[in-house]
């Protein structure tokens, strides 16, 4: 699942994923209230959530979710320097923060890791 408000940020990170990895499938939101209710129906492994969406913020949505779905991996990304990021991440229960500025390698590796380490069901 990817959450965030940009058409051109959602497409352009989904296409780079999915030429890094082909297996992956990737849902999309748009808002906060979005991301809950397809995280909650089709229960991905990993979420990567804006902090800054439109309706709820990142952070919180990140919480909703935890508490609903504590094996999920979460991550927070943003444009913010990576201190913010690291201190939103702790605030909300998330398991990671990449900068949206990140090289695509470096988005790609900290996922497939979350990725590699969830508990199947």
């Amino acid at each position: 699942m990817f959450a965030d408000d940009s058409d051109i940020v959602r497409s352009l990170i989904k296409r780079l994923l999915i030429e890094s990895d082909p297996t992956w499938e990737i849902e999309e939101a748009e808002t906060g209230k979005e991301a809950i209710d397809k995280t909650l129906a089709t229960k991905p492994h990993l979420v990567l959530l804006d902090i800054n969406l439109p309706d709820i913020q990142g952070t919180e949505v990140a919480t909703l979710i935890r508490k609903s779905l504590p094996a999920v991996k979460i991550v927070l990304c943003s444009l913010a320097d990576s201190q913010d990021g690291m201190t939103a991440v702790k605030a909300c229960g998330a398991d990671a923060y990449i900068s949206k500025l990140a090289p695509m390698e470096e988005f790609h590796r900290t996922l497939a890791a979350l990725i590699d380490n969830t508990p199947q069901k």
